[in-house]
């Protein structure tokens, strides 16, 4: 993501990036993201699990619904969604471009 920052910002976009863990789940469900066992254990996750580590990514300590699955919203000044991406699996995020092309809309 750190590559592209500097276009989103030539686009006009304050950008945070921000990790979080929500006990309840709330913002999750609200976010229609995915949970469940086969989404974190299931082959696709397991693949980028060793692409991670074989690229000395760790995972670190896990936080939360290790079962929970995360996502990506781009949120505009006025609170509407202009992008919204729910991760299918570990290791599956939104492409950077789709991010940047939701900024230019």
């Amino acid at each position: 993501m750190r590559p592209h920052l500097s276009e989103m910002r030539r686009k006009g976009a304050n950008v945070a990036i921000v990790g979080m863990t929500d006990p309840k789940r709330q913002s999750y469900r609200l976010a229609g993201f995915r949970r469940g066992v086969w989404a974190t254990l299931g082959p696709r996750a397991l693949v980028n699990l060793l692409r991670a580590l074989r690229k000395r990514l760790g995972t670190g300590k896990i936080e939360g619904d290790p079962w929970q699955q995360g996502g990506t919203l781009v949120v505009g000044r006025g609170g509407e969604v202009l992008f919204r991406y729910a991760s299918a699996h570990q290791g599956d995020h939104a492409a950077p471009a789709k991010l940047v092309a939701a900024l230019a809309s």
